[in-house]
């Protein structure tokens, strides 16, 4: 009763973030940690089970189990005419306990040129608040810095922290749904008189998994920043599961016709230890003149796995186990119901009447 009552607040506190109006100046795009989320097209709010969790949705952390550390570089906009070089790249550390929950953080970077810089540091923590439901939060700060050249050097710098929340629902380790909200108290990072607030962005989602194996995944999510509305699917399919994964996916804006972006992506995996992540996104709208953006991801993981408690069954067994299981529930333990009281049945009569018989006839005779 409790995780339906929880899973209820969740999303109507979903329901409510996206009613909020969200009035202010866009800033501060923010990609991820490694190049799944966006062959995903980064419909990740709901799968959140990586270091991409830091950015997409915190809550998700608490399903990390291994310790992981990932890096990535993106070439951003690849031969653009003006010649501009814009590029990120980012590194992260993922460490689980048992009893505490998840840790994480991370360092991200976005530059063009020597002209103009983005970074961010977060922190994060995730952790299962009650069976199936996670919940997480996040720490950041950012700051942007930008140098002008004219008759002398100018560089400015401000910095500002900001806050993120989110919680992620797993229905049977099949069907999950997850909502976030990054940049909650939209921290202003102004140089001048003018505001340069960073929206807030508000992401729902959801990912089936369509196979029992669980190698096979559909994934959804809508996002809302400021005035922009915008909806991604993605598939992932490890057609080699101990090797190789694949991924397509596409996102397009709502309020925004012009946005239109198809991604493709795969993982090469190393015996679970080592992962190297690719993605292409490239834009059929919008932005011309351009061969699309790169983003390569190198990920870790290393140490002892912490143990799972035993997860739910899936619907289509669900019968089955329970017929199992009532069968040795009965076995074992009886039903707990007063036993009827057995009616004593009437003595039989007949050897004492027989007995009675033939001392009668024997005192007859004497």
């Amino acid at each position: 009763m409790l995780k339906k009552i929880l899973f209820i607040c969740s999303m109507l506190f979903l329901t409510l973030l996206l009613g909020l109006p969200l009035v202010c100046e866009a800033s501060f795009e923010i990609l991820a940690f490694n190049a799944r989320s966006a062959g995903l097209a980064d419909s990740f709010t709901a799968v959140a089970d990586d270091a991409n969790a830091l950015i997409f949705n915190p809550g998700g952390l608490g399903q990390i189990t291994r310790a992981q550390v990932s890096t990535q570089y993106t070439r951003l906009h690849v031969g653009l005419t003006d010649g501009s070089n814009l590029a990120d790249g980012a590194v992260s550390y993922i460490q689980p306990f048992v009893k505490l929950g998840v840790f994480g953080i991370g360092y991200f970077s976005r530059s063009l040129s020597s002209l103009y810089k983005e970074e961010l540091i977060i922190l994060g923590y995730g952790k299962e608040l009650v069976p199936d439901l996670y919940i997480g939060a996040n720490l950041k700060y950012a700051s942007l810095s930008t140098t002008i050249s004219s008759d002398a050097l100018t560089r400015s710098k401000v910095s500002q922290p900001s806050f993120d929340f989110g919680l992620l629902y797993n229905h049977q380790d099949w069907f999950l749904v997850g909502a976030s909200i990054s940049d909650l108290n939209q921290p202003n990072l102004n140089m001048t008189s003018q505001n340069n607030k960073i929206p807030s962005t508000i992401r729902a989602g959801f990912s089936y998994i369509l196979n029992k194996e669980g190698t096979f995944i559909l994934a959804s999510d809508y996002t809302k920043k400021d005035k922009e509305n915008k909806v991604s699917v993605g598939l992932e399919n490890w057609v080699l599961p101990k090797f190789m994964g694949l991924r397509a996916g596409a996102v397009t804006g709502i309020s925004d016709r012009e946005l239109l972006n198809v991604t493709l992506g795969f993982t090469l995996k190393l015996k679970d230890l080592l992962l190297f992540d690719y993605a292409f996104i490239y834009p059929l709208k919008g932005i011309k003149d351009t061969i699309g953006s790169h983003r390569i991801s190198l990920s870790a993981r290393f140490g002892k796995e912490l143990p799972k408690r035993e997860r739910r069954i899936r619907k289509d067994e669900d019968k089955e186990y329970f017929e199992e299981f009532k069968e040795e529930w009965f076995e074992e333990k009886p039903v707990h119901k007063k036993p009827k009281k057995k009616k004593k049945k009437p003595k039989e009569k007949k050897d004492e009447f027989e007995e009675f018989r033939e001392k009668w006839f024997q005192e007859e005779e004497e």
